[in-house]
């Protein structure tokens, strides 16, 4: 008997991403960036790059850092070190204070380029445009970051998920699946294995389902514990059943194209 070919992908509700839950939490807890990226480094073994990390804590960048990060929380009613960031209650008074604040976070990014902390200004640039409404500047944001931090630094990562979920918002199913893919590929990204689950995601909304079932292969071989969500999952089992292997995927994307 043959086997029944899943549906066509269109952009479906369904498939929300990983890195859209990501990008609104961090839009809401902006003063937890840089712990979660340090504990995101411990968890998944980059003992290394974390001690790195502490040892910048005493350079100028991170003290500079630190000290504006620490402002914009005052700035919005929060304590220096909360991990909680709350929205003002006058919006004409947080809408003035984001852009104080994307105004200094530039400024150090330029000042501090090649350091940790700078990539990390230029996410917090682009979070702060999200927040603003204004998702061109923030993918601006996230570029100009990709353009200026080190090629080896694992915010490239986050920089290229924020892009992904940009594509994502505007349908860019392929571009967004990409984004996704080149994070993946980071070896010192300690969250690749979710950009790659993500990238396989995308790549099967894009009507690409062999590349989608290529990645999510490669996910299951290197971090067969990986968490990911039972909708993501039980699609690329449901691609993988139906094709049987890439191949009869590349075949059935490619007669799809042809038929279009």
């Amino acid at each position: 008997m043959a086997r029944k070919k899943p549906s066509q992908i269109e952009p479906l509700e369904e498939f929300e991403s990983i890195a859209e839950k990501m990008a609104h939490w961090v839009s809401q807890h902006l003063g937890l960036v840089v712990g979660a990226i340090a504990a995101a480094l411990m968890t998944t073994g980059g003992v290394a790059a974390y001690s790195n990390w502490q040892k910048n804590q005493r350079e100028e960048a991170s003290e500079v850092y630190s000290e504006v990060l620490d402002d914009y929380l005052v700035a919005m009613g929060a304590e220096p070190g909360s991990l909680v960031v709350p929205e003002l209650a006058n919006p004409q008074a947080a809408e003035r204070v984001r852009a104080e604040f994307t105004e200094r976070f530039e400024e150090f990014a330029e000042e501090h380029v090649g350091t940790l902390q700078a990539g990390l200004a230029w996410v917090a640039v682009g979070d702060l445009a999200t927040q603003a409404g204004n998702p061109d500047a923030a993918s601006q944001a996230w570029t100009a970051g990709l353009e200026k931090i080190p090629a080896e630094s694992p915010i490239r990562g986050i920089l290229l998920g924020r892009i992904a979920l940009s594509h994502e918002n505007e349908g860019r199913w392929l571009e967004a699946a990409e984004a996704h893919a080149e994070a993946g590929q980071l070896t010192n990204f300690p969250l690749r294995h979710f950009s790659m689950a993500e990238a396989a995601r995308c790549f099967d909304a894009a009507g690409q389902p062999e590349r989608g079932i290529e990645l999510f292969q490669q996910v299951e071989v290197e971090a067969p514990n990986l968490q990911i969500p039972d909708f993501v999952r039980s699609r690329m089992k449901e691609l993988q059943s139906a094709y049987g292997n890439t191949e009869k995927a590349s075949a059935s994307s490619a007669s799809v194209e042809t038929e279009g």
